[in-house]
């Protein structure tokens, strides 16, 4: 079946592409200069003289030399554009007479446009424009659809990249910033802008690495870099309101809401986001989510791990979609810039989720007598509301100081409630069961705020910065099971139904003083003072069920941690245009000092040297090699300490360990990066290296019945490295766009079991191949495919040692015969191999849209989708971990038909003009 499915896509775009590309020609053509010099970095572009719109466009090598692919019989208008002269155009007729050798064209030296920052000719639209170090895109150059957000616009400009999950790229570099007329935009998180912005409302797209915020205020270079795209809106975008509001009902029971406003003044900007939906589609993403919660800092609360809830909010992690979702969220941002130096932001989300999981998993367990199997299954009910605010103040006083204060808060409930099973077998036969009904029932509170002072001097030391961070988290549960235990041999079956009610608290505060000693010739030395406290507490209370006034003392804990941390630490610097390095050490001390039931257990003292290094060098224009080297301590939290058992699944006894000690990790980077700005292709290499001592991980003991007890233990090390190669760029002579990706992870953990130490060994390849057509503005056509293999070998057992095989693709054919019509037809398929399972399994999913256009401008839209035609869609994981290789199968949306309706609000005005970044 997968191959059937494949050769049909393989066939399908073979067709498509040779429709696109029958009857295209390839132009080319050399620039000099009035004393026939070759000209190298202009801009050529090939425009349609009804709209200027762009129809190719290429860049000069250093000979002047330049192409234009995918060209159709047409009459065109060539632009000619470099700063420094003036803009040349001249008409092409395009046939199959036409000689495809345009010839040598001059440009005449502009004596006034030699200053980097100043247009050359007022009201000229040239499509790409590379200004210093900003490259700046032109949007009115490119034809959209009406409907069309800024996503869409990127995936058409030439040095953009956009992959299927939203991930942009610019220049080959990972955008991680996006501003709205050079402010802030709901947070970092820039899939909020590129998903929900109209393509419409932009005037022009600015790519630049933008420096951070303390290094512009004071002109000092900390090294920091951010690449970050400005959207420059439209003057008639600032006065009035624009958005879109969408409605569409479904067959069997979907639907599926939406809402998006926005209002920009030059001085402030109102944007409001809603959806409400049950088709398995989130409102916010990961990032969305570090960023209202404070970052991730306030994830770990102190901790050594990131322990995110997938049901607490219904956002995509990046697994696959599991259950079926009625979800809502609503989100507000509203940012006011009285002047340049003062700015307040202010952000909302809130978020409902109502999801059904139906769950099952086979797993085969490895110890060292051999090997046991476990088959589950469950139905649960998630209910969850979140509600998060975060205001952002940032302000500079004068000359000399500035200053920023951020707080959040988070207000959320959750239910569960479900049944689950779980059965055990030694050579197909079973050992033991367990049967689940259990409810839970919790909240969590939340706020915490930072403050940073930056104060600029004269003399040898020109700058000192303060930071002040507190936080405080609540979190309440209340949870019911009822379990039925039953074991075979020797035959004997237990009954419990108990209660239990927990109460957590998290209270951080740290302050940090750093200075900065200019020593000369771009040195400077920078000492640092941090004092950190953080107390977690836990209060928890076990009981029958039947008798909720009677607790267990020894299951009723009250734990908690303290944790003191001083800060010492000094740095090198050397900031140049084309060097930045820095060398230094950090002393930490740490005290760590659990408390159970009143009584101290102890207070113990750690100490560590930490060095850290980071290089980076600039070897020419778009080329780049960067190394880092850093060292942390994490210390155990409260759960991870605490020692008492957790009976509620009698097959899986968990418990803490009081003798933890901090892990201390080793991580190293290094990275070559090129962008060629003539071909537009860019290629990087990476290399990352990580050594974990005393990593903290579970040892496990499995019983002659095959129940089993955890307990977290320090193991000696834990060690991985990954080489990652990517290279995209344009092939003009065919009209496509290439991605290539490879990816190479060794993995070495240990992991006791039985008391024996299991070394696990994982070795990773993946795969990631793309291609796209430049000329897109009829036939959008974007396919692609990756494997992924994953080797993984035991020590206790060579002969569970397993290596199993992922395939995945996708293709998107989108046709636009009208301005009135647009079709688009989607599939994505993923083939699990069979080996080390039982079986394989195929997943296809195709869907397709047709949208007709009505109204003045284009303004509504009717449109007609179907997902998941084949009804084949499953959700379908595979992990391999530290002792066990599992498959998890889960519900998840089926097929339906969806008929919809939306209308983009324009109030047009006139205000003010855009905020351009000038570099």
């Amino acid at each position: 079946m997968f191959r059937t499915i494949f050769c049909s896509f393989i066939l399908l775009f073979s067709l498509c592409q040779r429709a696109v590309y029958a009857g295209q020609y390839h132009l080319k053509g050399q620039v000099a200069d009035s004393v026939q010099t070759p000209l190298a970095g202009v801009s050529v572009s090939l425009l349609d003289p009804k709209d200027s719109t762009l129809v190719s466009f290429g860049i000069t090598n250093a000979q002047g030399m330049y192409s234009l692919t995918a060209v159709k019989d047409g009459d065109y208008l060539l632009q000619l554009a470099l700063m420094g002269y003036y803009t040349e155009y001249k008409p092409v007729k395009v046939n199959e007479q036409l000689n495809t050798d345009l010839g040598s064209q001059i440009l005449m030296s502009n004596e006034q446009g030699n200053v980097l920052d100043e247009v050359i000719v007022s009201g000229e639209k040239i499509p790409i424009r590379l200004r210093g170090d900003t490259l700046e895109y032109n949007a009115g150059s490119f034809k959209m659809k009406p409907d069309a957000v800024v996503e869409d616009l990127l995936r058409k400009m030439p040095g953009m990249e956009v992959d299927k999950d939203g991930n942009v790229k610019s220049m080959g570099k990972r955008v991680n910033k996006i501003l709205v007329d050079g402010k802030e935009f709901f947070g970092d998180d820039p899939k909020v802008a590129t998903k929900n912005l109209p393509a419409d409302a932009v005037e022009m797209v600015q790519a630049f690495e933008k420096k951070s915020d303390a290094s512009l205020f004071s002109g000092i270079d900390d090294g920091e870099r951010e690449q970050t795209l400005n959207l420059v809106l439209k003057d008639g975008k600032k006065a009035g309101y624009f958005g879109e509001v969408k409605a569409g009902a479904g067959i069997p029971s979907q639907y599926d809401a939406s809402l998006k406003a926005f209002k920009f003044r030059p001085k402030s900007q109102l944007a409001t986001m809603g959806m409400l939906n049950n088709i398995n589609k989130f409102g916010f993403s990961l990032e969305d989510y570090f960023n209202f919660n404070g970052g991730l800092k306030s994830l770990t609360g102190g901790g050594s791990e990131i322990r995110i809830d997938p049901d607490e909010i219904p956002i995509d992690v990046g697994q696959p979609v599991t259950g079926k979702v009625n979800s809502g969220a609503l989100a507000l941002n509203y940012l006011v810039e009285p002047n340049a130096h003062n700015r307040l932001t202010f952000n909302y989300m809130g978020n409902g989720m109502d999801k059904l999981l139906d769950q099952s998993s086979s797993a085969k367990n490895f110890i060292p007598e051999g090997s046991f199997a476990t088959e589950s299954k469950g139905k649960n009910k998630y209910e969850n509301f979140v509600n998060r605010a975060s205001v952002k103040w940032r302000q500079q006083v004068d000359s000399a100081h500035f200053m920023t204060f951020n707080f959040y808060g988070l207000l959320g409930s959750n239910k569960q409630y479900g049944n689950s099973s779980s059965e055990n077998y030694r050579n197909a036969i079973l050992e033991n069961y367990l049967d689940n009904d259990a409810d839970t029932k919790g909240g969590k509170r939340e706020f915490g705020a930072d403050f940073t002072w930056l104060q600029k001097r004269k003399g040898k030391w020109p700058l000192l910065k303060a930071i002040l961070e507190g936080g405080y988290k609540n979190q309440t549960s209340k949870n019911n099971w009822r379990n039925k235990t039953v074991y075979q041999n020797p035959a004997l079956e237990i009954k419990d139904e108990q209660y239990r009610h927990f109460l957590g608290k998290n209270i951080n505060a740290s302050a940090t003083l750093t200075a900065v000693r200019a020593l000369g010739k771009g040195y400077f030395l920078e000492p640092s003072a941090n004092a950190a406290l953080i107390t977690e507490e836990t209060d928890r209370k076990q009981g029958p069920l039947a008798m909720p006034e009677i607790k267990i003392d020894s299951l009723s804990p009250a734990f908690s941690r303290k944790v003191l941390s001083l800060n010492n630490g000094l740095t090198l610097k050397r900031n140049k245009k084309t060097l930045r390095w820095n060398l230094g050490l950090q002393r930490k001390d740490l005290w760590l000092n659990p408390i159970m039931n009143g009584q101290a257990l102890y207070n113990k003292h750690y100490g560590y040297f930490l060095p850290f290094a980071f290089l980076e060098r600039e070897l020419g224009k778009g080329k780049r090699v960067t190394f880092s080297y850093n060292t942390s301590v994490n210390a155990p939290n409260v759960a991870q300490l605490m020692p008492v058992t957790d009976y509620s699944n009698p097959l899986m006894l968990t418990s803490g360990n009081v003798s933890l000690k901090p892990e201390y990790n080793h991580t190293a980077n290094a990275m070559y990066f090129m962008f060629n700005q003539f071909d537009m292709s860019s290629f990087s290499a990476s290399l990352r290296g990580s050594y974990t001592r005393n990593e903290i991980a579970y040892g496990r003991k499995v019983f002659a019945n095959l129940a089993q007890q955890l307990q977290l233990v320090n193991t000696p090390y834990q060690l991985s490295s990954q080489l990652s190669l990517d290279y995209s760029r344009p092939i003009n002579s065919i009209g496509l766009n290439l991605q290539a990706g490879i990816t190479e992870s060794l993995g070495q953990s240990i992991s006791p079991i039985n008391t024996v130490n299991n070394k696990n060994n994982t070795l990773s390849h993946a795969l990631n191949l793309s291609f796209s057509n430049i000329n897109s503005d009829v036939w959008d056509l974007r396919w692609g495919g990756s494997i992924d293999i994953s080797d993984s070998r035991y020590s206790i057992n060579r002969e569970m040692n397993n290596l199993y095989y992922n395939y995945s693709g996708f293709a998107q054919i989108g046709y636009r015969p009208t301005a009135k019509w647009n079709f688009t037809t989607s599939g994505t398929i993923t083939h699990y191999t069979a080996r080390s399972f039982d079986r394989p399994v195929t997943v296809p999913v195709l869907s397709a849209e047709l949208t007709r256009y009505i109204f003045a401008n284009q303004r509504g839209a009717i449109s007609l989708r179907a997902f998941d035609l084949l009804d084949k869609n499953k959700a379908v994981q595979r992990i391999s971990q530290l002792n066990y290789l599992m498959e998890q199968r889960s519900n998840t949306i089926g097929r339906y038909l969806m008929l919809s309706f939306s209308y983009r609000l324009n109030k047009a005005g006139s205000a003010p003009g855009s905020v351009k970044i000038q570099r």
